[in-house]
């Protein structure tokens, strides 16, 4: 993906202080980019965590490594 050096120069800065790309957030929290996308677009993480970058975003890798999903994974149980 294309950027401006201003954006590269600033995402390297952010990664090298604890920040983390969406790929690596969907890593650790065991979901697709996508889904990550649409957890920050849901605001379902802290304010301050999720910072914009060009067309990018950077969180912060302490929030996601507390983060949990609201509801579980998988198929819902089956109630007979």
């Amino acid at each position: 993906m294309f950027r401006s050096k201003a954006d590269q120069d600033r995402m390297d800065s952010m990664l090298k202080s604890g920040w983390i790309t969406t790929p690596q957030a969907a890593e650790i929290l065991g979901v697709t980019r996508p889904r990550v996308v649409q957890i920050i677009h849901e605001g379902r993480l802290k304010k301050g965590s999720v910072k914009r970058v060009g067309r990018d975003f950077l969180l912060k890798r302490e929030t996601i490594e507390n983060h949990t999903l609201s509801r579980p994974t998988g198929r819902p149980p089956v109630h007979v």
